[in-house]
């Protein structure tokens, strides 16, 4: 979560260029644990970095033979990008030295990691910006009096001296109308993000800019035709045993824990780390006895892990949610922040978090065949936008590591026929191939049966389910049905959450007004109250509101505490 800021010299009065640094540096600290780099302040730019607590390294940025380099994330293929010689002390040296030898950057693309970083080339006086294969290590920017500023968060850009944000209508219409912002659009005019896999240039005498896609999941071509299913799932479960061994970093002194659902995703990690990572430290969330915990349970049982079941029900939960929106930039709505009460508890417990994050979408092809978007776009904005930006959140206690956004694993998963991919059809053959101790007895939290159930019984199943869910919703009374996760619509009634909703919302000066009807939600409020369900739209607005105040009126933002130097 924290990352880095700059801008060009130009974007800002010579008189302002280090305060103004230094505020955008400040907004990026968000723990004591997090640690500010020198600031770089110079004629051709000025940059900084924010380092967290698992990440930290040596301070950036590294210099060689006038070129500097920034980098936020890390990397996992030096020696096969750098040889023999891999052995660097951080990833913005490897950066550094791949540059020197071709400043081209045509190795980006061969990169695997979650990353972006900020290159200055003093001797051809250009600056470049680059993104990650998958943008999932963001980085913001805008043109200013003719110069350029970045940062790994936009509200960074409220450090600016003179900057006054202004809210881009076309976002705020994605946030209310789709739940979350798309595309390159942020809460800011003319501030955007910079795309997935992607190469700003900006040339520092004439100030011209140029902006190059160097990947793309276009790039990625049809599997041979001549492999078989089993010779498939055999691949794909190696390379995702690969990925998670590389990403299993303990020489390094890091704690390594797992967010264990029922799901596969999870589980397939779980089922992937090495013997070495023992014991791994796993976390279930949700209500007792609910299917999540069942099979997480059971399922870390096979390797003796620790394992520890959080209730997300919490006294004066809402209340604790608040930092969230100021951490996700106002992306994630508060229904979403679940556990965010628990991770200041799970920061005592391990230090890198393994996510299957988008595991279901780029082994299962759950993405595919939605008539309302491409594969694609919902890679980069269902998961990249709205889904990344919640983990950008609990990044300011734990680093997330995600092997199912490893290279090779997605080169290969995307490149199976859509029709093996459809239904997690190869995914689940791979998972049995790879981890049958873990999939053959242990039942899928989604349908409750296991994954080697026939697609017949599925589709039977799933149709009693529907039939179950829309007879429960409609005969079965809201506080006598069974709740595996989060009641909401029981919880916002109750005190004091329903008084802290309605106060906010109701106050006569609340900021939203200016951008939504006070008629509108006035209406979600009554009809919440008269016992149908509106809490998903109700904790929307809210966000907005809460979102709103922390930006124009400072209030709602979370106390830091100072943190140190590098």
């Amino acid at each position: 979560m924290p990352g880095l800021v700059g801008f060009t010299a130009n974007a800002v009065e010579p008189t302002d260029r280090e305060s103004s640094l230094r505020a955008m540096q400040d907004l990026l600290v968000h723990h004591a644990w997090n640690a500010k780099d020198p600031l770089c302040v110079g004629e051709g730019i000025c940059a900084t970095r924010v380092a967290p607590s698992a990440l930290r390294g040596p301070a950036q940025p590294y210099e060689g033979d006038g070129v500097r380099v920034w980098l936020e994330g890390e990397w996992f293929n030096h020696t096969e990008l750098l040889g023999t010689g891999g052995d660097v002390l951080g990833d913005a040296e490897a950066l550094g030295r791949l540059y020197l030898t071709d400043d081209s950057l045509n190795f980006l693309p061969r990169v695997d990691g979650i990353y972006s970083a900020v290159i200055h080339d003093s001797k051809q006086m250009r600056l470049h910006l680059v993104t990650d294969r998958y943008g999932l290590a963001p980085l913001y920017w805008t043109r200013r009096r003719g110069g350029l500023v970045w940062a790994s968060e936009f509200k960074a850009m409220l450090g600016l001296s003179g900057w006054t944000p202004r809210i881009d209508h076309s976002a705020l219409d994605e946030f209310l109308g789709h739940w979350y912002i798309m595309a390159d659009h942020t809460w800011f005019e003319d501030v955007r993000a910079l795309p997935p896999g992607t190469l700003m240039t900006v040339d520092l005498q004439t100030h011209r800019q140029e902006t190059t896609r160097y990947w793309s999941f276009h790039a990625i071509t049809p599997v041979d035709g001549r492999l078989s299913e089993t010779e498939l799932a055999d691949e794909l479960g190696r390379r995702l045993i690969e990925s998670v061994r590389e990403r299993c970093r303990t020489e390094h002194g890091e704690r390594m824990g797992l967010t264990l659902s029922g799901g596969l995703d999870s589980r397939a990690i779980l089922a992937a780390a090495p013997d070495h990572v023992r014991p791994l430290c796993c976390v279930t969330f949700g209500a007792p006895g609910c299917r999540d915990i069942r099979y997480a349970r059971q399922a870390a049982a096979l390797r003796h892990d620790e394992h520890h079941c959080l209730d997300l029900g919490a006294d004066r939960w809402l209340e604790s949610r608040f930092p969230g929106v100021w951490w996700s930039e106002g992306q994630n709505s508060l229904m979403h922040m679940h556990a965010l009460a628990h991770w200041p508890h799970m920061k005592q417990l391990f230090d890198v978090n393994l996510n299957g994050f988008l595991g279901d979408a780029i082994g299962g092809g759950s993405y595919m065949g939605n008539p309302s978007y491409t594969e694609t776009w919902g890679f980069q904005n269902r998961g990249g936008r709205w889904m990344r930006s919640g983990l950008r959140m609990t990044d300011a206690y734990i680093h997330q590591r995600m092997p199912f956004f490893d290279n090779d694993f997605v080169d290969l998963a995307l490149s199976i026929p859509p029709a093996m991919r459809r239904g997690s059809y190869v995914y689940c053959r791979a998972l049995l191939q790879a981890f049958p101790l873990y999939f053959r007895s242990i039942p899928w939290q989604k349908t409750g049966l296991r994954i080697t159930t026939s697609r017949l019984r599925n589709r039977l199943h799933e149709t009693y389910r529907h039939f179950m869910r829309v007879a429960g919703a409609r005969l079965i009374p809201a506080g006598r049905r069974r709740i595996d996760f989060v009641n909401y619509a029981a919880m916002i009634r109750e005190e004091p959450a329903w008084r802290t909703i309605s106060e906010i919302l109701r106050d006569r000066e609340a900021v939203y007004p200016e951008f939504v009807a006070r008629e509108k939600v006035y209406q979600q409020l009554d009809l919440h109250a008269s016992g149908l369900d509106r809490s998903k739209v109700l904790l929307h607005f809210l966000t907005l509101e809460i979102w709103l105040r922390q930006v124009f009126q400072g209030k709602y933002r979370p106390e830091t505490t100072p943190c140190a130097g590098l």
